[in-house]
Formats: structure tokens, sequence, C-alpha cells
């Protein structure tokens, strides 16, 4: 009876450490992506800030070159 007893909480003890484990490595596994795939939005996020920001500077030096060619073709039209 107490080796069965001894047995069966040795069983136990040999169960809920190994679920104790797999629960530490699966969370460490689930941040690990989590993190990883974090890194990568954010990068892909700065990647779209970049782009975004360089075709507001194209927007704004075409806008600021038609304004040179339409006031230099009024200064023209004007003498």
């Amino acid at each position: 009876m107490v080796v069965s007893c001894s047995v069966s909480s040795i069983c136990i003890f040999i169960w809920l450490s190994t679920s104790i484990c797999k629960l530490f490595v699966d969370s460490f596994v689930d941040l690990s992506f989590l993190f990883f795939f974090s890194c990568l939005k954010s990068f892909s996020l700065l990647l779209h800030i970049i782009l975004f920001s360089r075709l507001i500077e194209r927007l704004i030096g075409l806008m600021h070159t038609n304004f040179l060619i339409y006031s230099h073709l009024r200064h023209v039209e004007g003498k």
C-alpha cells in the first residue's frame, strides 16, 4: 500500500512537473513568436512611415515645381 501510494505520488509529481514545464515552454514559444511578429510589425510600420514621408516629400516638391512654373508663366505673360 505504501509503495503503491509512493509510486502514485511520484507519477503525479512527474505529471505535474512535465505539465508545468510544458506550460512554461509553450508560453515562452508564444511570447517569442509574439515578440518576433511585433518586431516585424514595427519594422513594417517604420517602412510604411518612411515610404509615406517620401511620397509626401515628392508631392510637396511637385507642388513647389508647379508653383514655380505657374509664377514664371504669370511673370512672362505680364511683360
